[in-house]
């Protein structure tokens, strides 16, 4: 069986074209698209109360941008829960964000746990993305990961932490956030 890779460019003329939309939900890594698995609830509100929590600890300082297209490369256009992007919006007026717009990108695990670290983690790494957060619905942990080594494809620094523990996104050290799953 041939596999085909595309580039971003092509994925969104397949999309301008409606071979790829609608309800679907995919996003293209590493040349190939991915189906993403429908948001439950639980998901939907870790989102929602992460999002808010970090408006309200950054107000103008960052923007947020929620499960929304993210160019890594000419070859990798994931969609993260959140990306927390310099200021002011007016920069993604007609451009996707792009690693050096990030100061943090988030994604939330309920069944995709294996698949974010076995391929999107990589991916962040690679493109230098500073930090990486994966909240583990499952375990009701935090990942962090910091330190990109870009040609090893991995972070340097990995701390977890339990819920409830106030944590702060390396660009922002005064902003400590609680964060729960429940």
């Amino acid at each position: 069986m041939m596999r085909y890779r595309i580039t971003a460019e092509a994925y969104h003329k397949m999309a301008e074209a409606g071979l790829i939309g609608g309800d679907e939900r995919v996003e293209l890594l590493e040349g190939e698209l991915y189906r993403r698995s429908p948001i439950g609830p639980q998901h939907l509100r870790a989102v929602g109360r992460l999002n808010a929590a970090l408006i309200r600890a950054l107000g103008e300082e960052a923007f947020m941008s929620v499960q929304s297209s993210f160019r890594l490369s000419e070859i990798s256009e994931p969609e993260p829960d959140i990306a927390v992007l310099m200021p002011p919006d007016s920069r993604y007026a007609r451009r996707l964000p792009e690693p050096q717009d990030a100061y943090l990108v988030i994604e939330v695990a309920d069944t995709t746990l294996k698949t974010g670290r076995a391929v999107e983690l990589p991916l962040y790494a690679e493109a230098s993305i500073p930090e990486l957060w994966i909240m583990d619905a499952g375990t009701n942990t935090l990942e962090v990961y910091r330190d990109p080594l870009p040609e090893r494809r991995e972070y340097g620094t990995r701390l977890t932490f339990k819920a409830g523990t106030a944590v702060a996104p390396a660009a922002f050290p005064e902003a400590r956030l609680e964060w729960w799953l429940d």
